[in-house]
């Protein structure tokens, strides 16, 4: 019986974790096109008035882009905290 247990421990981890990873996917994908919709707003509305910041913060979209792209496709979401650091 404790055999059983444990298998289905087993299983029903393994299950959670595939719905983790399938439940970030899809948030990813759903909330990428506004996120960069709005972000690319806000950079040319800073733009009309501040330009000298742009390429900053062009640089750092970059980076984020980068960094979910990498999470995304190696389906981890270790280092979540590193993306909100700066």
């Amino acid at each position: 019986m404790a055999g059983f247990n444990n298998k289905f421990l087993c299983v029903l981890h393994g299950i959670v974790k595939l719905m983790k990873d399938s439940e970030l996917r899809l948030l990813l994908s759903q909330l990428s096109p506004h996120f960069l919709f709005n972000t690319l707003n806000n950079i040319y509305g800073i733009s009309l008035t501040q330009h000298q910041r742009v390429p900053a913060l062009l640089l750092k979209l970059s980076e984020l882009l980068r960094w979910v792209k990498l999470k995304v496709r190696t389906k981890s979401t270790a280092g979540l905290i590193e993306l909100f650091s700066w």
